[in-house]
């Protein structure tokens, strides 16, 4: 979440952070062990043939404008219709 959503809507980040705490230890740190040993998928995002929409807030911090212009521009040209 942004600092704007954080700043503002305490009762969505209260829900979330219940979520995230109902959850068991273990698992979280399965899933973020499993994040951390993912390969890099930008050299297989040419092989996407599909209309593809890249989404970035102002805040994202997971994934920033920077990077989600190399996913942008990791995607193959579309051809004019």
């Amino acid at each position: 979440m942004g600092e704007t959503t954080k700043a503002q809507r305490t009762a969505l980040v209260e829900n979330l952070r219940a979520i995230i705490l109902g959850n068991p230890a273990s698992g979280i740190a399965d899933a973020l062990a499993g994040l951390g040993a993912r390969a890099d998928s930008v050299p297989t995002l040419r092989e996407v043939h599909v209309p593809t929409l890249v989404v970035c807030g102002d805040e994202d911090v997971l994934t920033p404008l920077a990077e989600s212009e190399t996913i942008r521009a990791g995607l193959p040209a579309r051809a004019s219709r």
